[in-house]
Formats: C-alpha cells, sequence, structure tokens
C-alpha cells in the first residue's frame, strides 16, 4: 500500500487483555465502523467465514466502498 501512496491506519484497537484485535461480534463491528469517517476508503481483512457476520452491518451502510 505504501508504494501506492496510500497510509493505512487500523480502524480499530488490538484488545490487550484477549490478546488479538479480531471483532469478536457484530457490536464491536459496529463500533468499529462508527469511529470510521463515512467516505473513508476502507480494507477487510478476514481470516474467518464467520467473522464477516461482524462486519457486515457496518460496511453495508459505509459509503467509502465501491
Amino acid at each position: 500500500m505504501r508504494r501506492l501512496g496510500v497510509t493505512l491506519k487500523r480502524a480499530h484497537p488490538v484488545d490487550a487483555v484477549r490478546g488479538h484485535g479480531f471483532l469478536s461480534n457484530q457490536r464491536e463491528g459496529m463500533d468499529a465502523f462508527a469511529r470510521i469517517p463515512a467516505d473513508a476508503p476502507v480494507i477487510v481483512a478476514e481470516a474467518v467465514w464467520q467473522y464477516s457476520h461482524h462486519v457486515l452491518p457496518g460496511l453495508i451502510h459505509h459509503k467509502g466502498r465501491s
């Protein structure tokens, strides 16, 4: 991304207690999207298909997608 002139910024922090940055439920996903400017481009990286359930509601309403 850097070679393309893009600066990445993580939308939500790593949870120090859990030791990871995965969103564990839809509420966490909605809270993460609430902190992202509505027209900001977004890249969603998923490791497992179940994770899509946690980000889909926020992603559907986000205006920065193509």
